[in-house]
């Protein structure tokens, strides 16, 4: 996977490490650049004089308006990142739609953020395939080969029709069931209990 269908596409999954290590990256990156431009701002401010506060907030608003774009690039970045990691999840992207909502309400935000950050950043992804892409992680998509198959091509067809046809067959809900140990024989074990007679 390419850093640009990395950062910037909402196809594919990714493991939890390569979006840890991305939306770390990211979030320095952008510290750093909002403080260089921060710190370019003020550093013409005389502190001494009586008028430095007022130039320190219009600092902060002319810094606030050059990071703008730069805000905005790394918000679609951490979309992409995260959009991929549900999908490793086997969700829609669309999920992360209740987050921002939800994260809105004050009070709730901070449950809203501790699901996003287990759901996305700690729970493993669906092992093989998926409805999103290939397995994430450190496999190729040539080495995808022993990825479990659906349940579908698991199916015995035939045996299920010759147990359909036997007069023996009722539905799992109408079998009798038959006891584990029969009575009197004294085997007792994990799983095992006996019945006084």
């Amino acid at each position: 996977m390419s850093l640009i269908h990395l950062l910037f596409s909402f196809h594919g999954r990714i493991g939890r490490l390569p979006f840890w290590v991305a939306s770390t990256v990211l979030l320095v990156l952008l510290l750093g650049l909002a403080a260089l431009i921060l710190g370019s701002a003020v550093t013409n401010i005389d502190f001494r004089s009586p008028a430095a506060g007022q130039l320190v907030v219009q600092a902060m608003i002319d810094a606030t308006w050059m990071i703008l774009p730069f805000l905005l690039v790394h918000s679609w970045m951490m979309l992409a990142l995260a959009a991929k990691r549900l999908h490793d999840r086997n969700y829609s992207a669309w999920w992360l739609l209740p987050y921002a909502v939800v994260s809105l309400v004050p009070y709730i935000q901070i449950v809203a953020w501790i699901c996003y950050f287990i759901e996305i950043g700690c729970r493993a992804g669906t092992p093989g395939s998926n409805r999103f892409d290939v397995e994430a992680g450190p496999r190729d998509v040539a080495d995808n080969s022993t990825a479990s198959a659906s349940w579908a091509d698991n199916l015995d067809v035939e045996k299920l029709a010759r147990q359909a046809a036997t007069e023996e067959y009722q539905p799992r809900v109408l079998r009798k069931r038959k006891p584990a140990v029969e009575r009197g024989s004294g085997q007792t074990g994990f799983g095992r209990r006996t019945r006084p007679a």
